[in-house]
């Protein structure tokens, strides 16, 4: 392949430099021999191609990193724009509960600052997670001993359980310091976090408005037990929870629908009361064979007039959720 080369390169050429590498030009140079004429072999390659992938790659990768700074922005903002309502509302419940209270509403209070505490801790999660990908995010080392932070953490979690179906055991090996210097919220903050399930206060506010209401209740704690329910006990309507351990909600209606044992209420109205609201999600309920979708935070007029049109003929209704 023959090529032009200017002189300064061809200056460097007769220089005597053997081999010469042009990087500039992707132009490689040897001197053959020294003969009365001078020879040398040259050979270049195109890397206009090259070059372009290259410029290509590093637009892409400050696309990715732009994208990606706008993203932890928006985070930070919606985790302060969330915070200023949630220590509202936590405030106010913190003055309601130093007023006089009866049994039933001190628990109502007590429910409901735990939730507004589960959802600010939420919200730190979120914040923390911009941070991270901005970088900003302070880490505080400081001394403490790592078995009393997980005595105190079991402590929390056996409140919130029921020893009867879930046992929590844990163990911190012999090799770990008494004392250890980290941060210690966040160490916390990991563990606390595969733990944590605020289902059965979602069952509780669910079971007290519908006794408000005037309904009877009945929950099942997963999609077998409320097959088995179903079919040894009389019940109006379902209000069924998409997100269900064992089945979920969607196949425990398919199965309600579908089955033989069932046959005798197959035509229940079942109603999806699930925090799945995003598109589509109505969609695959009703799809599934569910006569109505409330989606939560339970909106109690919703729920009400619902319950109406689907039980018209017993006001009072034995349910099943």
């Amino acid at each position: 392949m023959s090529t032009s080369v200017s002189r300064k390169q061809e200056t460097f050429f007769r220089s005597g430099i053997t081999p010469f590498l042009d990087h500039a030009n992707n132009v490689a140079c040897k001197r053959l021999g020294y003969t009365r004429e001078e020879l040398y072999m040259a050979i270049a390659r195109d890397i206009t191609g090259r070059k372009k992938i290259i410029l290509e790659l590093e637009a892409a990768k400050e696309l990715a990193f732009a994208a990606s700074r706008t993203k932890s922005k928006f985070l930070a903002n919606m985790s302060h724009e969330v915070r200023t309502p949630m220590n509202g509302v936590l405030g106010m419940l913190q003055l309601l509960k130093m007023t006089g209270l009866d049994d039933e509403q001190h628990d109502y209070v007590k429910t409901a600052m735990e939730s507004g505490k589960n959802l600010l801790t939420i919200i730190n999660d979120i914040l923390d997670y911009s941070k991270i990908e901005a970088g900003k995010l302070q880490i505080t080392p400081e001394e403490f001993s790592v078995r009393d932070m997980i005595k105190t953490l079991m402590a929390s979690f056996k409140t919130d359980t029921n020893p009867r179906k879930v046992n929590l055991h844990y163990c911190v090996a012999p090799e770990v310091p008494e004392v250890l210097i980290a941060d210690h919220m966040r160490i916390r903050q990991v563990l606390y976090n595969l733990v944590v399930e605020d289902e059965k206060i979602n069952q509780q506010i669910l079971q007290a408005i519908l006794n408000k209401l005037g309904h009877r209740t009945t929950i099942a704690e997963n999609g077998f037990i409320a097959l088995d329910l179903l079919v040894s006990n009389h019940f109006d309507i379902v209000l069924m929870d998409v997100q269900m351990p064992e089945i979920d909600g969607l196949e425990t209606t398919k199965r309600i629908r579908t089955a033989k044992e069932f046959f005798h209420i197959n035509n229940i109205p079942i109603i999806a009361l699930t925090a799945c609201a995003m598109a589509g999600d109505k969609e695959r309920c009703l799809e599934a064979g569910m006569t109505g979708y409330l989606a939560k935070p339970v909106d109690i007029k919703k729920l009400e007039s619902l319950l109406q049109k689907l039980a018209s003929d017993f006001p009072l209704s034995d349910i099943i959720l």
